[in-house]
């Protein structure tokens, strides 16, 4: 009898997971970076670097695929572009720099939506975040008004110590008004970014998106 129960609600929810409608949606919204870099251990301590952060912006979509009434998982391709610039001086000297990250993000959330009406509903999600950055580049130079002569300029596809792949644990929580979303999450960085023996950089990711369900 408990098999045939099991098999009857297995059926079941299959059916209803069948039943329930796949629903795209587009995204786009505000990223800041943050980066902790350790670096070799020297005779007055290890050197560690928390306060360097990247901001910029993400767009993209989302198809959920519903596999109960309210949870469902959705597998997503987005774009990543990211910007950073300081400024450092040394007496006289003054530098500047500036980076710039792009990247390819492939999410895969499981997501649980409660409905409180046929018009507003709340939704958390959880899941991991691959990525695979394009390009990076790192300017420096002294003149602010004259970047013609950078002090040095390197891209990331020629520079072997920086790894193009990394991998996150993402989570956090939405509303929905209608077919309108608006998300909030942090994506905690799961990889060294650097192939170095004696140094490791580790970033983690807070997005506030929007989004239009389809």
């Amino acid at each position: 009898m408990k098999k045939v129960l099991t098999i009857a609600a297995l059926a079941a929810a299959m059916l209803f997971a069948g039943n329930a409608k796949a629903q795209l949606s587009i995204n786009a919204g505000f990223a800041n970076q943050s980066k902790t870099f350790t670096g070799p251990q020297t005779r007055i301590g290890t050197y560690t670097d928390r306060d360097t952060s990247m901001a910029g912006f993400f767009i993209g979509a989302s198809y959920n695929l519903p596999l109960t009434a309210n949870l469902g998982v959705a597998p997503g391709l987005y774009y990543q572009r990211l910007g950073h610039g300081t400024e450092t001086t040394f007496g006289s000297l003054t530098t500047h720099t500036s980076s710039v990250e792009q990247a390819v993000t492939i999410p895969v959330m499981i997501n649980y939506k409660y409905d409180f009406s046929n018009d507003f509903a709340m939704f958390a999600f959880v899941g991991p975040n691959f990525t695979y950055g394009l390009t990076k580049t790192f300017n420096a130079w002294f003149n602010e008004d004259d970047h013609s002569d950078p002090l040095f300029d390197y891209y990331e596809g020629d520079n072997p110590l920086r790894s193009h792949f990394n991998m996150f644990v993402t989570f956090g929580l939405g509303v929905q008004y209608q077919s309108f979303r608006l998300q909030v999450g942090y994506q905690l960085g799961m990889m060294d970014r650097t192939t170095s023996d004696n140094t490791t950089e580790k970033v983690n990711n807070l997005f506030v998106g929007v989004g239009y369900a389809l």
